[in-house]
């Protein structure tokens, strides 16, 4: 071979071997036991170290570099100074599959031959310890086991074996860092390892299994392109087979080519590494079976269908994982790094919270199937375990427990973030349980893009909402056009009138920006007055003061003299009561002993002869005979003809109407209040 220098051991440098990881628990007397076994060759560019068929020995890179070529000369890989090769060579008698090319010149290579090695085992057993576990012939019989693997040929799995290192790591060396960047995949040839996450809740790690001879990791993060989904520690010495990123990708092309159903191979494998994450996160706790100690024990089964749901993706820092008001789609766990969710009102963007590893999101959506209320983004990288919306209720029926896991941690999450709203603020914790919790799992969040409407008038009343961000316009329809009552923002709340007093919408409501906020329905509604009776009084002032926004829109109350040092207006509208007319409803307007106000919707007095007349907004209406003793006594006459002109006269809802009424009592309280409306009211009436 030319170029090739070749001399026996003794004369070269110890520190030329202090590049082997593997050989650093060696003395000066056993390296110097280990050198008389070598040989140093020296070759130039392009010279051919080993031929394809050849048995070359165990060999030591000590400087320069090597090119693996397959057949056909195809490139595999290069090897550098610290490598070594040939390790089959000294235990088994299987030529070599593959050819090595020298790249630079005094390229020095350490060789030891299968009969110094021989010898060297009788000379000092421990020295030929050292390299008993990467020359060994099982390592490759490991490799044939990798799930992968199984199905490729010997040839291509000796070929794929020269894009492998080996890497030594003492007993406590972190291999891996849950988050960090992957450097790699790992088959472990000894020792053993152990794989746990952190818990941040407690800030303690989570057990999740143990790694020995045979198995492998670090293939997840390069699959699906995430960092370190775990940290792996070695528990004992460990010796193993290392695949750069670069050099996994040549793998699994090759594994790809040569086997049939691969994407199964590793489907199975990424739902088996699915399965053990999901043990990190607090969710899955339920299916704890025992506990030793940090050692949990699981029902694998209903946990591998669970894992069998998930997906791991992968965010980059600041990435917009779902911005406010997309679909939902998908619900996240955090595997590593951290996500905060906001909500955008304008060009501002308001930070709610911080969300870390074993925390989940977007789970609301799934269970309401409305849109995000919120944005969610990475605040660093992050790994999530991702599972569609197609596969929830699969995941709901696995462990039909498992929906009240989740809804029980929305309703902490939910309770905890009613007290930064105002409006909350006011309840009192006096019961050995916690309120908001309670409150918190009647709430749902629901966004509302700028210009939509939420509600109109005169549409049933369902559900009362708290504004979280954003801001929405009251208007009531009068005398043909749009009024505005008030302008509402976050903290405070809107559609009490309607669920309080039983009746259709008295505004319509309008988001004047994008808005997030808090609804119950009208069964938590009544739950939640039950629950918080401490604050009914605050909905009632509420309640009364959009009753006095609404009288100020209709003509009648604008002729409200406010010549008193106490507000008029916030008196009468205490006195009024909201009624629902539904269409088709009919009574007598004799002996209803009520005067009515009519605020939306369609209403007609129907004579004895049949001649309808139709009640415009803000127009009374009401029992004749009993306004007839509020007239003068000059205006008996006419009283009575107006009373008798009224027999046979009847009231009929013609649609859906929403009224205000006064009793006898309280129109008497009336007038003398405001006695400026009286012969307003009373001349109506004439009319």
């Amino acid at each position: 071979m030319g170029g090739l220098l070749s001399f026996p051991g003794p004369y070269i440098e110890e520190q030329c071997l202090n590049v082997l990881p593997f050989l650093a628990g060696l003395s000066k007397r056993q390296f110097k036991i280990l050198l008389e076994a070598c040989v140093q060759n020296q070759y130039k560019a392009g010279c051919l170290v080993v031929s394809e068929g050849d048995s070359p020995g165990f060999n030591i890179i000590v400087s320069g570099s090597v090119e693996v070529l397959s057949e056909k000369e195809n490139f595999v890989s290069r090897l550098g100074a610290g490598s070594w090769f040939g390790v089959l060579d000294l235990t088994d008698k299987t030529p070599q599959k593959v050819s090595l090319v020298a790249v630079e010149d005094q390229t020095t290579i350490l060789t030891i031959k299968r009969s110094h090695y021989e010898a060297l085992k009788e000379k000092d057993p421990h020295v030929a310890a050292y390299l008993s576990p990467i020359s060994d012939g099982s390592t490759l019989i490991k490799l044939k086991n990798v799930a992968f693997l199984q199905g490729l040929s010997e040839t291509i799995i000796q070929q794929l074996f020269w894009l492998f290192q080996f890497r030594c790591c003492p007993s406590g060396t972190v291999v891996c860092k849950q988050n960090e960047v992957s450097d790699g995949f790992y088959l472990i040839v000894s020792g053993r390892c152990h794989v746990s996450v952190l818990d941040v809740n407690t800030n303690t790690s989570v057990f999740l299994c143990s790694l020995q001879s045979g198995e492998w990791f670090g293939e997840i993060s390069l699959i699906e392109h995430t960092n370190r989904t775990a940290d792996v520690v070695a528990f004992e010495d460990c010796l193993f087979l290392f695949l750069s990123p670069e050099n996994f990708n040549k793998f699994i092309q090759v594994q790809e080519r040569h086997i049939q159903g691969s994407c199964r191979a590793f489907d199975s494998l990424i739902s088996k590494r699915t399965t053990s994450s999901l043990k990190a996160v607090s969710l899955f706790n339920f299916l704890v079976t025992k506990e030793i100690g940090p050692v949990r024990k699981f029902d694998e089964e209903r946990l591998a269908l669970l894992g069998c749901l998930f997906k791991f993706e992968k965010f980059e820092e600041d990435q917009v994982i779902f911005q406010q008001g997309d679909q939902s789609d998908a619900m996240f766990i955090i595997v590593s790094g951290s996500v905060s969710m906001s909500v955008q009102v304008g060009d501002e963007e308001t930070r709610l919270l911080e969300l870390r590893n074993g925390d989940f999101f977007g789970e609301m959506a799934l269970f309401s199937d409305s849109p995000r209320p919120f944005k969610c983004a990475a605040k660093s990288d992050v790994v999530c375990l991702k599972l569609l919306r197609k596969n929830f209720q699969a995941f709901l029926q696995v462990s039909p427990s498992i929906s009240e896991n989740v809804e029980q941690i929305i309703r902490k999450r939910t309770g905890d973030f009613l007290l930064r709203i105002p409006f909350f603020s006011h309840i009192k914790e006096n019961k050995p349980w916690s309120k908001l919790s309670l409150l918190g799992n009647l709430c749902q969040f629901e966004f509302f893009p700028s210009g939509s409407t939420v509600f109109r008038e005169g549409q049933p009343g369902d559900k009362f909402y708290v504004i979280v961000t954003g801001q929405v316009k009251a208007s009531v329809f009068v005398d043909g056009s749009d009024h505005i009552l008030s302008e509402l923002g976050p903290g405070d709340f809107f559609g009490e009138v309607a669920l309080t007093c039983d009746t259709t919408r008295t505004a319509t409501i309008t988001c004047k920006e994008a808005t997030v906020v808090l609804s119950l329905n009208k069964k938590n509604y009544a739950a939640f007055r039950s629950l918080a009776p401490e604050l009914q009084p605050i909905i009632q002032r509420f309640v009364d003061a959009r009753t006095v926004n609404t009288l100020k829109m209709l003509s009648l109350f604008k002729k409200v003299k406010e010549n008193k040092p106490w507000s008029k207006m916030d008196i009468l509208a205490k006195m009024f009561c909201y009624e629902q007319l539904h269409e088709g409803d009919v009574f007598l307007e004799k002996d209803t002993d009520k005067l009515f106000v009519k605020l939306s919707g369609s209403v007609a007095i129907i004579d004895s002869d049949d001649t309808e007349h139709d009640v415009s907004d803000g127009t009374p209406f009401g029992d004749p005979f009993m306004l007839s003793t509020f007239q003068s006594s000059v205006d008996d006459v006419s009283s009575e003809k107006e009373v008798e002109a009224a027999k046979g006269r009847k009231v009929i809802a013609k649609s859906e109407a929403l009224v205000i009424s006064l009793t006898r009592g309280q129109l008497e309280k009336f007038f003398k209040i405001a006695p400026e409306l009286k012969q307003e009211i009373l001349s109506t009436f004439r009319k």
